[in-house]
């Protein structure tokens, strides 16, 4: 299509729109009805720029979540936006949302939100584990926006990618064990570290060689065991489906390794 020097809208979203009325507008904050929302698994390589330079935006990965603000929240101060599924547990928390005053939009990713992504921020020193949270099981859901004390909650029905084809059981359980390895790689973290402290502190106290070896050792099996969770957790989610029998003994031994190193970390004073 030309357009001859000009140019084209494309209106992706126009419930905020259709759905804008005095009434809406004389409320401390309002959420506009969401369209569902699929979990398209995009190929991530891009062989040449090609006439990509020519292209126009494309529409956002995920949930687009259109609402209203009477005042603005400078920083997301005061301002909440929330994924709750369908027993009221929150999945997940749109950290970056934008707080101006007057219509606004955030896209929920369609993951659940682990902890390291809720503190983001408040730490000093960033942590080095950091994978993604896994997509959510499809699904309704319901987005929870609140700000200035007002509430507007709206429902978003998830689907999967529908070129994928998988069995409703088995997608849970491939959430869960992504779940499952992202509390594992944040429990190695925190033992890399205390493993590594309690180097530190033989060092400066000058403990005998034996014992700082064994201390450089165990800080060293910890690191590597931080690792191997993350590729697990890389290996799972590149594919929708059953555990492989390799990535089920994987996943078994590094489940027995951290009660093994925690022990051993322990006995040493870390």
């Amino acid at each position: 299509m030309g357009t001859h020097g000009r140019g084209i809208w494309i209106l992706d979203q126009i419930s905020a729109l259709q759905e804008v009325s005095p009434e809406v507008l004389a409320r401390p904050a309002h959420l506009f009805p969401i369209r569902a929302a699929e979990q398209i698994r995009y190929d991530r390589q891009i062989a040449h720029s090609g006439d990509l330079h020519y292209e126009g935006e494309n529409p956002p990965t995920g949930a687009i979540l259109d609402y209203w603000l009477a005042t603005e929240h400078p920083g997301g101060e005061g301002l909440e936006i929330t994924v709750h599924d369908a027993g009221g547990e929150r999945i997940a928390r749109i950290g970056d949302a934008p707080g101006r005053a007057g219509m606004n939009r955030a896209i929920w990713d369609l993951r659940h939100s682990l902890p390291e992504d809720e503190d983001e921020g408040e730490e000093e020193e960033p942590r080095r584990f950091r994978p993604r949270g896994p997509f959510v099981v499809p699904g309704t859901y319901t987005v929870r926006l609140t700000a200035d004390g007002a509430t507007s909650e709206a429902p978003v029905e998830v689907r999967e990618d529908p070129r994928i084809e998988v069995d409703p059981a088995a997608r849970r359980a491939w959430t869960a064990t992504l779940l499952e390895l992202a509390e594992m790689g944040r429990t190695a973290e925190e033992r890399t570290e205390r493993a590594e402290a309690l180097l530190e502190r033989l060092e400066e106290e000058g403990a005998g060689p034996g014992e700082v070896e064994e201390a450089r050792a165990l800080h060293g099996e910890w690191d590597e065991l931080r690792s191997r969770i993350l590729r697990l957790a890389g290996d799972v989610s590149d594919w929708v489906g059953p555990l492989t029998g390799d990535q089920r003994s994987r996943l078994d031994f590094y489940r027995e390794m951290i009660g093994t190193l925690t022990e051993e970390l322990e006995a040493a004073g870390g």
